[in-house]
């Protein structure tokens, strides 16, 4: 799980940033392979633990099946204003998306503790124009949200220093109340009501930043995602993620 004050170096095991594989390519995966799932049907999602069976139909079956389309609800954050304005669009610099030379030289030029906030803001700014995108593309079928889950005392802090950490505590809510504007937009607000819309705590509609709704983005981040999806390197250590019936 990256957070937002540990090391900035990291990079997954497939060799993307920590905070965009894990906050961005992670999510991305999962929706597109929920997306495949055959209606009604049992599927078995396999991870590197211990398989978990997922009773989900189809997203985009849904509407069909119950009348009520399917809802995506991504979680960003209030940081994702901390996402490079000084990029060439203004959101994020896609040299950092995987590790090597381009990424160290942005995160010498932004000195470690702005890189920080910069990569994982970044990351945030991926979730808004993720949900934009599904909005858009499969209207109808299929709505999508973004939020700022509040300020929680959760691991996002746990590499903060000591002094630091008691002063973010104290500032922070339980943990408990982290999921409130998730079942909120979730469950009892209508998909007409949530749907392309950002919120925050706790549940009300929010305003996030005017480049990362710009739709432009969002196809942006969409074709990025595919261009690495193609690639095959979405795997977990012990080899490729398969999605398969039950028997």
């Amino acid at each position: 799980m990256p957070d937002l004050s540990g090391k900035v170096i990291i990079v997954t095991e497939s060799g993307y940033d920590l905070q965009w594989g894990t906050n961005v390519l992670g999510p991305y995966y999962f929706t597109k392979l929920l997306m495949s799932i055959r209606r009604g049907a049992p599927w078995r999602f396999a991870t590197t633990s211990r398989p978990c069976v997922l009773q989900l139909p189809a997203l985009k079956a849904s509407k069909s099946a119950s009348g009520t389309p399917s809802r995506v609800i991504n979680t960003s954050s209030l940081a994702h204003g901390y996402a490079p304005t000084s990029a060439p669009n203004k959101v994020w610099e896609v040299d950092t998306f995987v590790g090597g030379g381009k990424r160290d030289a942005l995160i010498k030029k932004w000195r470690e503790y702005g890189a920080r906030s910069t990569l994982y803001g970044q990351s945030k700014a991926g979730n808004i124009a993720h949900a934009n995108y599904l909005r858009r593309e499969h209207a109808g079928d299929i709505v999508a949200c973004s939020l700022h889950p509040g300020m929680i005392n959760s691991e996002l802090q746990r590499h903060l220093p000591g002094f630091v950490a008691s002063i973010v505590r104290w500032m922070s809510y339980p943990l408990t109340m982290g999921a409130l504007t998730q079942l909120n937009t979730g469950t009892i607000l209508t998909p007409e009501e949530i749907n392309g819309k950002y919120y925050q705590p706790w549940g009300r509609v929010g305003h996030p930043t005017p480049q990362s709704i710009d739709p432009a983005r969002a196809d942006e981040a969409h074709q990025s995602c595919e261009a690495e999806f193609a690639k095959g390197k979405f795997r977990s250590p012990a080899g490729p993620i398969p999605l398969m019936p039950l028997k």
